[in-house]
């Protein structure tokens, strides 16, 4: 009797993770098809900043706080 209660809790498990699965791939669509959506009415800017090494360094030298 418990071991129909176990195969049954596992395949109610799988059945669970597998409709879980779709939702999730599913909504990953629909995120994507909205982002795209946005990207054609709203151009992200094409303007970038490249930061030389010399300013990457600087910014992290004021993060760094020593200790005193």
């Amino acid at each position: 009797m418990n071991i129909a209660k176990s195969q049954t809790r596992l395949m109610d498990d799988f059945i669970l993770f597998i409709i879980l699965s779709i939702a999730g791939a599913f909504s990953r669509l629909l995120y994507n098809q909205l982002r795209k959506t946005i990207n054609k009415e709203h151009p992200p800017s094409k303007k970038t900043e490249t930061k030389t090494a010399s300013q990457k360094e600087e910014r992290y030298d004021k993060t760094l706080k020593p200790y005193s």
